[in-house]
């Protein structure tokens, strides 16, 4: 029997950094399993995305 699958409605993630335009490193997590088949699985059902990161980075540059 075929079934269809279940929405994902939220996927919640940690990170080490993130940046201003959404890139989220894992360098110094303890363990990398799914966290980009979790955020891929809840952006393609129309769900969201949250990241709790560790740091913030800007960049050294600011075009202006």
């Amino acid at each position: 029997m075929l079934q269809a699958p279940d929405k994902v409605s939220v996927a919640l993630l940690r990170g080490s950094t993130a940046d201003l335009d959404g890139n989220v490193s894992f360098e110094h997590e303890a363990l990398f399993c799914d966290q980009l088949n979790q955020a891929m699985a809840a952006h393609n059902s129309g769900g969201l995305v949250i990241v709790q990161v560790g740091w913030g980075w800007v960049g050294a540059w600011m075009g202006g």
